[in-house]
């Protein structure tokens, strides 16, 4: 943008009728509109001036204005998915070091090497926040993993596939272990045993020695069983 006057870009033109002052090659201009146009090096309030860029540095560590990418990024962090320390921002996200992101699409991962998400998720351990979808959900690990947790708008879930605790957005609860009421639940079991047996640690097991006092429904053998009494899926007692 360098006017007739100005046309071998070089020397400097200061108008005073527009007025407007051009530098050199083009590089430092400022307009009749107070347009101010500055490249090719130097500072402003100790923000140097790169190629479509502004950096200011403080210490060891450092900002950049980076205009000819869109983005703004910390020390080496000039990446959405890098792993240095610093942050990255711009259209693509925000990431902070290794275990921070936010996608595109509005999910937030939080945990060890989270900005590697585009990667296979069963090598990473990480937290996602999805409240921009159909389903909103706060999740640890992936559906195939033991140590799956999903808490979600569709249900809650633990293990892998839900397996070993779940419950659905209906209420439907389904379990392979723990206590309800005092009652126990185990592998197609639920039994209740006095306390006295519990104090002294004694388990019923179908086929074992059961405790002197327990009540046990064994969805396998289609039986209710106590320990003086019995009632079988055959219809027998």
């Amino acid at each position: 943008m360098t006017p007739a006057g100005n046309a071998n870009k070089k020397g400097l033109l200061i108008n005073l009728s527009e007025p407007e002052i051009f530098f050199g090659s083009g590089n430092f201009y400022v307009t009749k509109e107070g347009y101010l146009h500055a490249s090719g090096g130097g500072d402003i309030a100790g923000w140097q001036i790169g190629a479509g860029k502004l950096k200011g540095t403080y210490s060891s560590h450092s900002i950049t204005l980076d205009s000819a990418n869109a983005r703004i990024f910390s020390d080496n962090h000039s990446d959405l998915h890098g792993t240095d320390k610093g942050f990255y921002l711009s259209g693509e996200g925000f990431s902070i070091g290794s275990k921070f992101i936010v996608t595109p699409e509005g999910k937030v991962r939080v945990g060890t090497n989270a900005v590697n998400y585009q990667e296979d998720e069963s090598k990473y351990k990480c937290w996602v926040i999805d409240g921009n979808s159909s389903e909103s959900y706060i999740k640890y690990g992936t559906k195939n993993n033991n140590k799956y947790i999903k808490f979600g708008t569709s249900g809650i879930e633990f293990g892998k596939n839900g397996s070993i605790f779940s419950v659905d957005n209906t209420g439907k609860l389904s379990a392979i272990s723990g206590i309800i009421g005092g009652w126990h639940l185990a592998e197609n079991q639920i039994y209740w045993e006095s306390s006295e047996d519990k104090k002294n640690g004694k388990i019923p097991n179908i086929g074992a020695a059961a405790p002197s006092q327990y009540i046990s429904l064994n969805g396998s053998k289609g039986e209710i069983k106590s320990n003086n009494w019995a009632l079988r899926k055959d219809g027998t007692a």
